[in-house]
């Protein structure tokens, strides 16, 4: 598998899985991969570590509709959240998948507005601020393409935590989360 991709797409069957998802993006659809495994990423990229990674966001400005449809022809199950804008689909890893481990998850996110403004308003930590338009993590150049809210490159060089302007309870697990990983 090609080193020069992101971390999580040097697995061949994860690979394949995003290669099938890229080609189920419907005409005038924008699909960025955002936050976590971006951020897990390019962690990687600075400092050589992995990161766990646990499902992987994406951000659909167009046709939701169309493409959740194309992705259940493609055997794309269900998950357990299904919400007005927000959907999680999973894929099994090999065919007798039992364990949580074992798919492949989707949580979609759905939006009518820009990258920007959606990472601006829905990060909670600035080094979660980062978007990658999805047909781009296939490509070897994939770093020049992300885009991100401010401070959250020098932030994530840093491993410093900053709240953005998304507060919740649940983070302070993921603060503490991000401690335990150094």
């Amino acid at each position: 598998m090609n080193s020069k991709l992101p971390i999580f797409m040097q697995d061949a069957r994860t690979n394949e899985i995003f290669r099938e998802v890229i080609s189920c993006i419907p005409d005038r659809t924008q699909m960025y991969l955002i936050s976590g495994a971006i951020r897990n990423a390019l962690y990687y990229r600075i400092f050589s570590k992995r990161l766990p990674q646990r499902d992987y966001d994406l951000l659909l400005v167009g046709d939701a509709k169309k493409f959740i449809s194309n992705l259940r022809l493609k055997n794309f199950t269900y998950g357990k959240i299904r919400r007005k804008k927000e959907v999680v689909l999973k894929k099994k890893m090999f065919p007798k998948a039992k364990l949580l481990a074992d798919y492949v998850y989707l949580d979609i996110h759905f939006s009518g507005k820009n990258i920007i403004d959606n990472l601006k308003e829905n990060t909670n930590f600035t080094i979660n601020g980062f978007a990658l338009p999805l047909k781009e993590a296939i490509s070897d150049k994939w770093h020049k393409k992300i885009i991100s809210i401010p401070n959250a490159m020098p932030d994530l060089r840093s491993k410093q935590l900053r709240v953005n302007a998304l507060t919740h309870p649940a983070n302070l697990f993921a603060c503490i989360r991000f401690m335990s990983q150094g």
